[in-house]
């Protein structure tokens, strides 16, 4: 948890939130490198963390593997979501 801490408030990993919220279909890890201007590497790395931590869960169709919110990661992403709009 204590990873997840500093990795909730690095931007890549906001923007990652952001688009599976702002969306109701599943995205790959591919789709969401890609929508967030980040490495597939990296994006893949973020992934597993949420994943982990609960906030993330990865569902498999043949050898695509795609990523969505959690009702956690729903409820954190949201109330991440008003913060930024403060700012």
């Amino acid at each position: 948890m204590r990873t997840t801490k500093k990795m909730l408030f690095n931007e890549k990993t906001l923007n990652i939130l952001m688009s599976l919220n702002n969306s109701s279909k599943k995205k790959t890890v591919t789709y969401l490198a890609k929508e967030t201007n980040a490495v597939y590497c990296h994006t893949s790395n973020v992934v597993s963390m949420l994943e982990d931590d609960g906030l993330v869960e990865k569902t498999r169709y043949g050898r695509t593997v795609f990523i969505e919110l959690t009702e956690k990661g729903k409820l954190i992403t949201c109330e991440l979501s008003k913060l930024v709009k403060l700012f």
